[in-house]
């Protein structure tokens, strides 16, 4: 769940055993009784009868994208999820597309893949967003059943020679208007499309219960979302710096502090251990909570 304290808008993502993901945002900023999808897809494959299943869904913490995201292009209230399903991690932004209501062309959000998080040799058993993007990038950290902790850092590429500058006018733009049409480009021609999508996205979510329960289980799902470069989609890149292997068994849970510089992670060894980012970049262990078991005597 992620609530923004300014716009009082509340955003709450699910996620079920099949590996669909649904999005869902309050109508109303004050009232937290009626939500609403926004959007809904599957993050992996759908596991098998008897598999151990593992899933984990982590909203970005930052107000707002990092200032290298705003300048590539992502929008200042683009929404980012990092979720992770069985083995696979996978970072979704969103984008506004048009669509049709009552024959009036409308935005909305739609999320796509921005970059999938790879090396895993095992179930994802948590995720985790740091807070605290000021310096130009994200960073995430996964819990791994294989044994190690990882952190990515994630970048967005920009160009130097876009024509903008650091300047908040063009970094805090919002794109949540309506873009201009091209010229030339006719009033109705825009509704048509808009109609198509709408169509699109219709036919990819069933009205019926029974219509969408075989559609979920007839293999991939047809709206499993994957890089295609379409406009608005802006290309993120990660790299992993570091990976330890501290707790030597399966890490179960992992987060940041309210700062984002200090990790923590559980695991089967029952140790609580704390990291921290070294002047290098790479994160190290600096201290180790171990809970010890005392019989109490008996007076």
């Amino acid at each position: 769940m992620r609530h923004n304290e300014d716009t009082r808008q509340t955003h709450l993502a699910l996620l079920a055993t099949d590996g669909r993901m649904t999005v869902y945002e309050n109508d109303q900023p004050e009232n937290l009784s009626e939500f609403t999808s926004i959007d809904e897809f599957s993050i992996c494959e759908k596991p098998s009868r008897g598999e151990e299943i593992s899933f984990k869904v982590r909203f970005d913490p930052n107000p707002e994208p990092c200032y290298t995201a705003l300048r590539a292009g992502v929008p200042v209230d683009s929404l980012g999820i990092v979720a992770a399903g069985m083995d696979t991690v996978r970072v979704y932004r969103t984008r506004d597309i048009v669509t049709a209501s009552y024959g009036v062309p409308q935005t909305q959000r739609e999320f796509y893949l921005a970059t999938e998080l790879t090396g895993h040799r095992g179930l994802v058993r948590d995720v985790a967003w740091a807070p605290g993007n000021v310096r130009g990038y994200d960073t995430i950290a996964t819990a791994c059943q294989d044994g190690y902790l990882r952190v990515f850092r994630i970048d967005t590429p920009y160009s130097p020679d876009d024509g903008k500058s650091w300047s908040a006018n063009d970094l805090l733009k919002s794109s949540r208007t309506t873009r201009p049409a091209p010229a030339g480009t006719h009033p109705s021609s825009l509704v048509d499309a808009a109609a198509s999508t709408t169509d699109t996205k219709t036919a990819a979510h069933p009205s019926s219960t029974l219509s969408a329960s075989l559609a979920r289980t007839a293999g991939p799902a047809a709206d499993k979302r994957k890089w295609s470069g379409e406009e608005g989609q802006i290309h993120h890149s990660h790299r992993e710096i570091s990976r330890l292997d501290s707790h030597r068994t399966p890490v179960w849970r992992v987060d940041f502090d309210d700062d984002g510089q200090i990790l923590g992670s559980t695991g089967d060894d029952g140790k609580l251990m704390l990291y921290r980012q070294t002047p290098d970049g790479v994160w190290a262990k600096s201290s180790e909570l171990t809970m010890v078991r005392e019989r109490m005597a008996v007076p």
